[in-house]
Order: structure tokens, then sequence, then C-alpha cells
């Protein structure tokens, strides 16, 4: 019985969750369920793999001090001024510190991608070098917002994680967007390269 109640209270939790705001922070309790079942049985041989994971858990952590190792700073790419200001408001031809890495963090890392990044299966990805999460349906003021994560991976030295995301109200779609984070294989390690935005 007591079994039973756990599941009814876990499965309850992750549907109320789906409502709140992107600005929210994410139910620890729905997190590490989804860390413990994408950890469970999983042997880290490839080092890219092992980096991969390690990015996954320090992004879920907000973890900004360790995560600042797998990017090179100051980061010359105009989309990531775009992507944590749609307004235009900041100055995008700046380079972007370690001090604005540390400010916008959660828009750099959409609370909803995180949940999809811990979905994935980093060794079917970095066996068959692609995985795809399944949709996530969720509310944003009136509309209906539908969203996955793609990943790919080429062995030979690029990791890309496109996240997905499609705007409806009631059956009419409208608009969609696109942002990918592209990381590159430099001396041996996946080093953030870049974003790529559309939509």
């Amino acid at each position: 019985m007591r079994n039973k109640s756990i599941v009814f209270i876990f499965t309850i939790s992750t549907i109320l969750s789906f409502g709140k705001s992107k600005n929210e922070p994410l139910s620890n309790e729905i997190i590490q369920e989804s860390i413990t079942n994408t950890y469970k049985d999983e042997v880290i041989k490839d080092p890219y793999l092992s980096d991969f994971v390690k990015i996954r858990d320090l992004i879920y952590k907000s973890d900004t001090e360790n995560l600042k190792k797998y990017f090179k700073f100051p980061i010359q790419d105009q989309n990531i001024w775009y992507l944590v200001d749609s307004e235009g408001d900041l100055d995008s031809h700046k380079p972007f510190t370690e001090k604005d890495f540390d400010k916008y963090f959660s828009k750099i890392f959409h609370n909803y991608f995180i949940k999809h990044l811990l979905k994935v299966k980093s060794k079917e990805l970095f066996s068959k070098g692609n995985f795809s999460t399944n949709v996530i349906s969720y509310r944003e003021d009136e509309n209906t917002v539908n969203s996955k994560l793609d990943c790919v991976y080429n062995k030979k030295n690029k990791l890309t994680l496109t996240f997905l995301t499609e705007y409806y109200n009631g059956k009419d779609k409208l608009s969609e967007s696109m942002c990918s984070y592209d990381f590159i294989v430099v001396n041996g390690h996946l080093i953030f390269k870049g974003v790529t935005l559309a939509g």
C-alpha cells in the first residue's frame, strides 16, 4: 500500500510540474527520479560520454563554477546574447564573460531543456550517435508548448543538443523555435563552442 501511495504522489507531482512557468525552480523529487533512471546500470567508458554525464549533472545542479571548465571564456558568439536577451536590449557585440554566465545561467538553460537533458540515455546516445526524448507539453500563459530534445554525437569531434519548442493556441500552431548547443572535442574533452538559434 505504501508503494502505491508513493507512486500516486510522484505522478501527481509530475503532472503539476508541467503547469509551472519556465522561471520556477525544478522539483528536486522529480529530477532525482530522472537521475536515478538515467544512471541506472550505465557503464561509462567513452571519455566524451563521461564528460557529457558530468556536464549534464553540473547543469542540473546549476554548478556554474565547475561547469565553466567545459566553456572557453570569453565566449565570442552573438547568438548566446540573443538567447539570454530576446528583446535585444543588451550589447550583443561584447564578449560573453564568466560573470555573464553566472548572471544569465537560467536563461541559457531553460527548465524544460534540463528536464529533457536528464531523460537522455547517454549510453545509447554515445553508442548509436543519436537520441531523441519524448515530447513534453506544458502551459505557458494561455498557450500550450510542446518541447523535445534531439541529440547527435559525431564520434570524431562534435556533440549537438537541439532543444525544439512549438507553441499552440488550441489546435492552431503559433510559432516554433530551436536552440542548438554545440560542443566540440578539444584536447580530449567536450568544450562548448556556441549556440545556433532559429524561429
